[in-house]
Order: C-alpha cells, then sequence, then structure tokens
C-alpha cells in the first residue's frame, strides 16, 4: 500500500511539471468550458487582476516576464476610435485599462470606458481586438484560456500563457506601418498593408500576477 501511494505521487508530479502550482491555480486548473476545450490538464479559463507580457520565443529577453502588452487604438484609426487592439505599452505611451479579467473565457480589461467594452474576434494576419462604448452592444465571444506552464524548458519562466481559439503558438509582435507594436496571429498571412511583416517575431502571451 505504501509503495502504491508513492509511485501514485510520483506520477502526479511529474503530470503538473517541474514547479508547484499554487493552490489557486491548482483550483481554477479544473475549469471546463469555453475557450479551453482542446486542453487537458493545466488549462483555466476564469483569474482576474492580471496583465499580459510578450514573451520573445527567438532571441533573449530584458527581463522575466517579458514586454508589457497594453489596449492600443487599432492602426488606421483616429483617437476616437472605437476599437482596440493588443499593443505594447512602449509603442501606445499609455495605458487606460490597467489590469485584466478572464470570466468563463471571455477576455476583458479593467477600466473606465463609457458604454463598456466588449471582446472581439481575430483572424489570420490580425490582431485580437475590443471595442469600445456603442461597440459593446455586441456580444462577448469566449475565446480564450490560460495555460499553467510549469516546464522551464517550455519556454517562458513558469508563468501561464494565454491561448485564443485553441491556438497559444501563434502570436506575434508586428510593427505597424505607423509605429506602433502590435500583437498578430499567425503573422505569416498578409491579408492586409498595415503591418511590416518581416520585422514581425514570435512571443508567448504570459500572464502576469497571479498568485
Amino acid at each position: 500500500m505504501f509503495m502504491l501511494s508513492t509511485l501514485t505521487t510520483l506520477i502526479l508530479a511529474a503530470a503538473t511539471g517541474s514547479r508547484a502550482l499554487p493552490t489557486a491555480m491548482l483550483e481554477r486548473r479544473q475549469l471546463p468550458g469555453p475557450g479551453c476545450e482542446t486542453f487537458g490538464l493545466g488549462a483555466f479559463n476564469t483569474a482576474n487582476n492580471f496583465t499580459i507580457a510578450a514573451w520573445n520565443k527567438t532571441l533573449p529577453n530584458a527581463n522575466t516576464t517579458g514586454v508589457p502588452l497594453v489596449l492600443g487604438e487599432a492602426s488606421g484609426e483616429d483617437a476616437e476610435s472605437s476599437f482596440r487592439v493588443l499593443s505594447t505599452l512602449a509603442s501606445v505611451g499609455s495605458n487606460e485599462f490597467p489590469t485584466w479579467n478572464i470570466v468563463n473565457g471571455v477576455l476583458l480589461p479593467n477600466g473606465r470606458a463609457p458604454g463598456g467594452v466588449v471582446e472581439g474576434n481575430f483572424t489570420l494576419g490580425g490582431s485580437p481586438n475590443w471595442g469600445i462604448g456603442a461597440a459593446s452592444l455586441l456580444p462577448n465571444p469566449s475565446l480564450y484560456c490560460l495555460l499553467v506552464n510549469t516546464d522551464p524548458n517550455g519556454g517562458g519562466n513558469g508563468f501561464p500563457i494565454l491561448a485564443g481559439n485553441g491556438d497559444s503558438d501563434n502570436f506575434s509582435l508586428c510593427p505597424t506601418t505607423q509605429g506602433q507594436v502590435n500583437v498578430v496571429y499567425n503573422a505569416t498571412v498578409d491579408n492586409s498593408d498595415t503591418y511590416v511583416f518581416d520585422e514581425c517575431y514570435e512571443v508567448n502571451l504570459q500572464i502576469i500576477g497571479l498568485n
């Protein structure tokens, strides 16, 4: 009985990776539902008050978390645009939505926005987007999932990784022709003249601030 119990403990430890998971994550990871259908254990779709950062998958990073990401103006739109995209803080220069929540796969920023905020979709060669104000009359699709990353050889530093539409591996940072740097999904597909695709680099979208 003792040998069986010990073996079971070792198997469970190996299955959860090389780093112990916080109790809150162990509870979240049991959540099934929208945005997580294609992932097994280690996936969860509800968490509060975190930030998002881009971790360069091909070159050394300047810190342990990555480049901070915020909501920037949709490319080609003016400051009154009702749409936002996920952009680097350095290229936007300000952050009107300091943290994020994900509830049952719906990813929304925390901050003051007249009329609210709605989650949009994203397409091949395009940016994940959110609508502000009047656009919030649209429904919120359940697109996103967070994946526990416990393997130090799996990229990043153990922070959970954001997945969208069942995919966590095909996000990039790409500069626009106006100079803003945005997250793009599957940047190998050039379906517009908005981005300088030759200067894109692949990233993981890391979730920072969860306990």
